[in-house]
């Protein structure tokens, strides 16, 4: 592996920001998509209720995992880990109509989904250059946030019926994995102000 100076970490910090949008689009989706699926079966309030927290509890119940998970393995891998995981659940909340089984489905959502968003937090804080670090962090927060709104503009233009909407996300969240294929991040606690390259 070569090490480069500090230019070389801007397309690491790129990858880390467009990750972490694609990972909040996910969840401006599948809030709003799976409880309009459920209020159109009849479900009641309470059930639509306790269906979308699980992926805020898998969010808690992961962070103290998440730390000795990155220790062990990069944290490229990590990421990519767990955008490939966050495909395979989204696919599978679409292919399943039981609300049931959504239940540990939207839990391990949370799981992965809060993988990406510690690591790619962490990192980004850690590579990104002293002089740029404040505009850097503005542009993640913003974008992040725009990813939510994302979620919700997707569901309009796919509709709240089929696996449409999962399928045009996960191709969105394999666009995300695709950077990770070329460049390797260290892990944040062992970063020294420069990212790695293939």
């Amino acid at each position: 592996m070569q090490r480069f100076g500090t230019s070389s970490i801007w397309p690491a910090c790129y990858s880390l920001i467009f990750c972490v949008t694609a990972f909040s689009a996910s969840q401006g989706l599948t809030y709003p998509l799976l409880s309009l699926v459920m209020e159109r079966s009849g479900e009641p309030a309470s059930a639509i209720a306790l269906n979308a927290a699980m992926t805020p509890l898998g969010i808690i119940a992961s962070a103290p995992i998440i730390n000795r998970h990155a220790h062990r393995f990069s944290t490229g891998v990590s990421i990519a880990t767990a955008i490939g995981l966050t495909i395979v659940t989204l696919l599978l909340i679409g292919w399943f109509s039981n609300p049931l089984a959504w239940l540990p489905l939207r839990l391990f959502l949370g799981c992965t989904v809060n993988v990406v968003y510690v690591l790619s937090e962490a990192t980004l804080l850690t590579v990104a250059p002293p002089s740029h670090r404040g505009r850097l962090m503005g542009a993640y927060t913003c974008i992040t946030n725009a990813g939510y709104a994302l979620g919700p503009l997707l569901l309009t233009v796919a509709g709240s019926t089929g696996s449409t909407a999962f399928l045009l996300l996960s191709a969105f969240l394999m666009t995300a994995m695709a950077p990770f294929l070329f460049i390797v991040v260290d892990r944040p606690s062992a970063v020294s102000g420069a990212a790695r390259a293939r």
